[in-house]
């Protein structure tokens, strides 16, 4: 997704290079959390949920001292700040959270709603788009979401779906 979404945006080779690793590399903190808790079913308690916010400033320890751009460091570290200030680990606002974090939160968001998880199924991606057009502007940068809304739905274009009463469409 980082890297349709760097070619959405027109990033030169090098930008889309690293913001394709900062989203390959966003959750690496989570190898640091207990599996017991990533994997679980059912709600998580308060304390584990503080446990799984601990993922990015893991991930930056992780990676801080890799020959790496800082900008994948800092994308792996603020991927979870919200430009209301609201996010985590910091609670950094708008301008404070680098370019890179503001296009992964995006992609992670919208990978997360898409993909099946333990404790649901996925999302239909449209019903994801809404989701983002009705409730994202104020915690996600709008210039980014923007881009990303324009195009997301037209990577479905061309792709098969089975409907509800199992017939198959393009």
């Amino acid at each position: 997704l980082c890297n349709m979404f760097s070619k959405w945006l027109n990033l030169s080779e090098d930008e889309t290079e690293d913001l394709t690793v900062a989203g390959l590399l966003h959750d690496i903190g989570k190898l640091k959390i207990n599996q017991d808790i990533l994997n679980k079913k059912g709600k998580l308690t308060d304390e584990e949920f503080e446990e799984i916010k601990r993922h990015p400033s893991l991930g930056y320890e992780m990676i801080k001292d890799v020959d790496i751009s800082d900008s994948i460091k800092d994308a792996v570290l603020m991927h979870h700040e919200k430009i209301n200030g609201k996010g985590y680990p910091s609670g950094l606002k708008a301008d404070e959270i680098s370019k890179y974090a503001k296009i992964v939160s995006i992609c992670d968001i919208y990978d997360a709603m898409t993909s099946d998880r333990i404790y649901r199924d996925k999302i239909c991606p449209f019903r994801v788009i809404r989701n983002f057009e009705r409730e994202n502007f104020s915690i996600l940068d709008t210039q980014y979401l923007f881009v990303f809304l324009q195009n997301i739905a037209y990577t479905y274009v061309g792709s098969w779906a089975k409907l509800t009463d199992g017939r198959i469409a393009e």
